[in-house]
């Protein structure tokens, strides 16, 4: 699944800020607990202490009136959920609260993640000098702590949802802020692709993504330029000049092109080079094609160029004399294929006109009788016939090469 970069940055930051966020709470959460359990620790203490020093005469005397008056005045202490005395045999001697507390049997918390029924049981002996006469037991209730921890966890939760919806609107507009360069380069990389050279971006600020734009505007006012020069160039060319692509098809051409192959736009464009419009090229050429385009881009410079002259063949199924250069160069990390062409006929004509006046020319002197000699000062070339080499004494290599 594709995300934009905005989104990216919306889900970074709030990941970042929940994993902070939920650290810091686990933090103050457990920073509470442990202040609230050290203080009802503390406190429950005191109290059995307390209680413990008051009951102590009246134990060692078995004054019960003594130890139940004190009881009564222990149980007017807030959250005091029940408190007894016991001699050292296990006897009550007094006892108040909830009766039914009272009922169950005593045993004494350690900790009060081990408390399941929110009563906060402790006790302490009664003991003079090493001599133990009994003890207090005393229960705390501690569903206030409770509803304190968990009045703070869903405060901790409540802000933690502020907290997430205010970065991830921050990181919205953040996102935007980082992302509105990025959406205009990828906007002016579409106007670029659809041809229009030489488009440049607002450049705002001096930071990464201003550098970026700026590069860009580099980029494409080099692209314009080159464009520019390399219309002008295939414009004014009287041979054909065109582009292949990866499969050697033409991609790009100049209007001699549509010339020398007698042709219109829309039937050139697509068209295989090698078959199609070249014939009896070199077996070599689609190797070292294939060859070439496989190199390092970095590597593709002077001398990556093909010569060889050819048949090329028109839309009409006529065929006629080429001179062909295919070129190899780097544009912008891209290898681009050229192919020059010229079209030969006439030189070829030409040069198969003068060989058969040469050889028309040969078979005059020949058919003559007498000795005949040609020298021809432009050309610095030299025609004789056979009778001129025996009135001279010499060989025709002689008179041919020598003179």
């Amino acid at each position: 699944m594709i995300t934009s970069f905005r989104l990216k940055t919306v889900i970074g930051i709030a990941v970042i800020e929940a994993v902070l966020l939920g650290i810091l709470i686990y933090n103050v959460l457990g920073f509470l607990h442990q202040s609230g359990e050290r203080q009802l620790v503390d406190r429950v203490d005191t109290t059995a202490r307390l209680f413990a020093s008051m009951t102590t005469d009246a134990v060692i005397a078995t004054d019960l009136a003594a130890v139940e008056s004190v009881v009564a005045e222990l149980m007017t202490t807030p959250d005091l959920v029940y408190a007894r005395v016991r001699n050292r045999e296990g006897v009550v001697l007094a006892a108040a609260g909830d009766a039914q507390v009272l009922a169950q049997p005593f045993q004494p918390d350690s900790a009060i993640t081990s408390i399941t029924d929110a009563i906060y049981d402790a006790t302490i002996p009664i003991a003079v000098k090493g001599v133990n006469y009994g003890r207090v037991e005393l229960g705390i209730d501690i569903a206030a702590l409770q509803r304190i921890e968990r009045s703070a966890q869903r405060f901790s939760l409540i802000l933690a949802v502020v907290e997430m919806g205010l970065v991830a609107l921050f990181s919205l507009f953040l996102g935007h802020y980082l992302t509105r360069q990025l959406s205009a380069l990828t906007t002016a990389a579409g106007k670029i692709a659809r041809g229009e050279f030489g488009y440049h971006l607002p450049v705002k600020g001096s930071d990464e993504l201003a550098m970026t734009a700026a590069a860009f505007n580099r980029m494409s006012s080099h692209l314009f330029e080159y464009i520019q020069r390399r219309n002008a160039v295939m414009n004014m060319a009287v041979d054909a000049i065109f582009t292949l692509d990866s499969r050697d098809r033409v991609a790009e051409f100049n209007p001699a092109t549509l010339r020398i192959f007698a042709t219109i736009p829309e039937e050139m464009l697509n068209v295989p080079l090698l078959d199609r419009l070249i014939i009896n090229y070199p077996p070599e050429l689609p190797a070292w094609l294939q060859r070439q385009r496989a190199m390092v881009p970095s590597d593709v410079g002077d001398g990556h160029h093909f010569d060889f002259e050819a048949t090329g063949q028109r839309y009409d199924g006529s065929q006629f004399a080429t001179e062909i250069t295919i070129s190899l160069t780097l544009l912008e990390s891209m290898v681009l294929t050229t192919v020059y062409l010229r079209d030969i006929s006439d030189r070829v004509a030409a040069e198969n006109s003068l060989k058969l006046s040469e050889e028309r020319l040969k078979f005059v002197l020949e058919a003559t009788g007498e000795g005949v000699w040609d020298w021809l000062i432009p050309q610095q070339r030299v025609h004789h016939n056979h009778h001129w080499c025996d009135i001279l004494g010499l060989s025709h290599d002689y008179l041919e090469h020598e003179i």
